[in-house]
């Protein structure tokens, strides 16, 4: 099981980290028998216990104890996406999952970036999760860009097949070019508030040290 992501380096991602053990992304955030779902951009991972403390008091929804972006290239098989996302100079452009008429809120990436954004500069800012982007640029690997922190959010409007269509823009500011994958398995098996917080303190000695 790998421990750790490093900025520009290549990992095998079959999407079945059960029964194939070459997998390295998947498997990576493997713990208490689930990892993050196999779907397309927005990928997240609840903590196990799901208590109140987890979940935000504004709305009561979810908090992922991690959250995966990943970029395709139109040549690599997919849904189609009619956005594109941008690095450039240690930023991050990310778009949210919604290409439909319906609201943006409706859809559960768009609901886990505008949850994470609801925490900053609140008495549970503390709950922020990691987020790591990866892109994917061959069918079957992923390239880890780093992980990255959410700097802000807009609404943006667009055409899709004859339909007005409102999706987030999210930028993000590149933190760190190397991910402890121990620390990410260790978070979501939290039992408590209280063992978070150890867990993400040692983390930051590790990360000093």
């Amino acid at each position: 099981m790998l421990d750790k992501f490093i900025k520009g380096h290549k990992y095998r991602d079959t999407g079945s980290w059960r029964y194939n053990l070459s997998d390295q992304f998947n498997l990576a955030f493997a713990s208490g028998n689930k990892s993050i779902e196999n779907c397309g951009g927005i990928r997240r991972r609840y903590f196990i216990n799901d208590i109140d403390c987890f979940r935000n008091k504004s709305n009561f929804q979810r908090i992922p104890s991690v959250l995966v972006l990943v970029s395709r290239k139109d040549n690599v098989p997919g849904p189609e996406n009619p956005w594109f996302d941008e690095i450039y100079n240690n930023k991050l452009i990310y778009c949210g999952d919604n290409k439909h008429p319906k609201p943006f809120n409706q859809m559960k990436g768009c609901q886990n970036i505008l949850n994470i954004l609801n925490l900053k500069n609140s008495s549970q800012e503390n709950l922020i999760p990691p987020i790591l982007h990866f892109q994917k640029n061959n069918s079957g690997f992923v390239i880890f860009s780093g992980r990255y922190e959410l700097e802000d959010v807009e609404v943006y409007p667009f055409i899709n097949k004859g339909f007005h269509v409102e999706n987030l823009k999210c930028n993000l500011k590149l933190i760190n070019e190397s991910i402890d994958m121990e620390w990410v398995r260790e978070r979501t098996l939290a039992p408590s508030l209280d063992e978070l917080c150890l867990i993400d303190k040692k983390n930051i000695v590790r990360e000093v040290a």
